[in-house]
């Protein structure tokens, strides 16, 4: 393989292109689906799983190359854990990635009870 491709299970910021760029091509799955996401991962070396999509044991077992699996959020439901144990992939996620906004929605619906806005909308 003569470059590293990064597969993505969904359109990810500019921002994380920019950053992903240097390290390898970039594709995107043109469905959230395990289908696509099987032609997606076949070359490559590193698959972000975003959105409504599932990292299943059939889509890591079709990406012979996978060293690592990316979840850009909380939690890690969405990637087969047992199934990239086995194969000795590392999952990764992004525990803090809500965090501003859990507060900011705690602050706002604090401030919403106080000032009773249901009752007065």
């Amino acid at each position: 393989m003569p470059t590293n491709i990064i597969a993505c299970s969904a359109p990810i910021d500019q921002i994380a292109i920019d950053i992903l760029q240097p390290l390898g091509e970039f594709l995107v799955a043109s469905a959230p689906g395990e289908k696509s996401l099987v032609a997606v991962v076949k070359n490559a070396t590193a698959l972000i799983v975003r959105g409504g999509s599932i990292a299943t044991a059939k889509v890591i077992g079709a990406g012979p190359h996978l060293k690592v699996i990316a979840r850009p959020g909380i939690g890690y439901e969405t990637v087969d854990i047992q199934a990239a144990t086995a194969r000795r992939i590392p999952v990764v996620y992004v525990p803090a990635a809500g965090a501003r906004a859990v507060a900011e929605g705690a602050a706002t619906f604090m401030i919403a009870l106080c000032k009773r806005i249901v009752q007065w909308d």
